[in-house]
């Protein structure tokens, strides 16, 4: 993973959805460490408002179940959903510690899961694969 950390290698943008202040800081600040640039977000609608505020996000790292009260979109899918059809670019990776709500969903190319708990640097590593499959797909990517 030297390579990836290389002084050439572009910053990230993530987005990072999720409703618990402390992992959400908590993944923010090993993000960051890792040399991504990260915006943390507790609910759907602030995130699709920081979306819109800077189009520079390459990835929004969702929470699956966001236990906010009803006036938010309460659901990393439904956020991501109405993420990547405003933003095609955009890859998501959804955080869950419950894989069966996962069963029955495909996940498209621009998609990945991670259960929760897990590691910092297996979430940095599968940010970072997604940017380079994202790029490689990108017509004007590698």
């Amino acid at each position: 993973m030297a390579e990836a950390q290389g002084a050439g290698v572009v910053p990230t943008d993530v987005l990072v959805l999720e409703d618990d202040e402390l992992f959400r800081t908590t993944l923010a600040g090993a993000l960051e460490s890792a040399g991504l640039r990260v915006r943390e977000a507790t609910g759907g609608r602030e995130a699709l408002s920081l979306l819109r505020e800077s189009e520079n996000f390459e990835i929004l790292l969702a929470d699956r179940n966001l236990a906010l009260g009803g006036d938010d979109l309460g659901d990393g899918f439904r956020v991501a959903e109405a993420a990547m059809h405003l933003w095609p670019s955009l890859g998501v990776i959804y955080m869950t510690g419950d894989v069966e709500a996962l069963e029955g969903r495909a996940l498209g190319p621009r998609e990945r899961m991670i259960r929760k708990p897990f590691v910092a640097i297996e979430l940095i590593e599968l940010v970072r694969g997604l940017c380079s499959a994202l790029a490689e797909a990108s017509p004007t990517g590698g």
